[in-house]
């Protein structure tokens, strides 16, 4: 279980804070995704209103997704929307893109 205190403390989207909230918390539970997050990727979780202004004039941070960025500029390559399933469900598509791109970088 992952601490409260790594989930955000308020979204200003009650629509969509339980599914971000229920995405979160199943995340450390599935050993490969904490595995390759812990040894390959680096996690960012950017809070609404913390999004550097040149950012939010390209409409970052304007919608609360998953997202897989660029190594290259930090532009995303994936995008996640966490209401479009169960968390597991989630959990494991975000699992398949970083395994597919850790065979091409």
């Amino acid at each position: 279980m992952v601490s409260n205190s790594f989930l955000p403390r308020r979204c200003p989207d009650p629509i969509i804070a339980p599914f971000l909230k229920g995405v979160l918390q199943a995340m450390p539970l599935n050993e490969k995704l904490r595995d390759l997050l812990h040894h390959y990727y680096i996690a960012l979780m950017v809070y609404p209103g913390s999004m550097p202004e040149y950012f939010e004039d390209l409409d970052a941070g304007s919608r609360y997704n998953i997202a897989v960025l660029s190594p290259a500029g930090l532009t995303p390559m994936v995008t996640i929307d966490p209401t479009d399933g169960r968390p597991e469900e989630i959990v494991g598509t975000i699992l398949k893109v970083l395994e597919k791109l850790q065979e091409v970088y």
